[in-house]
């Protein structure tokens, strides 16, 4: 019952705002909740607001390149609208 009830306070904490930046730290707390989680993965980024898509992109960078793939990229600054 206190594994539910830690689970639900994180979730609490995790969730944000559209278009916010996670941390690396955020972004493994998410990977170890939905790991650990016993609603299932779609259920568990629903109630943290995170979309699946970026979840899994996170997910795969983190199987790949450990801890260090969750921080962010840094922009190439390539495009501009001016052109």
């Amino acid at each position: 019952m206190s594994r539910k009830k830690s689970a639900r306070s994180l979730i609490s904490k995790l969730k944000r705002k559209k278009y916010l930046h996670y941390s690396k730290r955020e972004k493994h707390e998410i990977i170890r909740l939905v790991e650990q989680s016993d609603l299932g993965v779609i259920r568990t980024l629903k109630q943290l607001k995170v979309n699946k898509t970026t979840f899994y992109k996170w997910y795969n960078n983190y199987l790949e390149n450990g801890y260090d793939g969750l921080a962010r990229k840094k922009s190439t600054g390539r495009y501009s609208w001016n052109i």
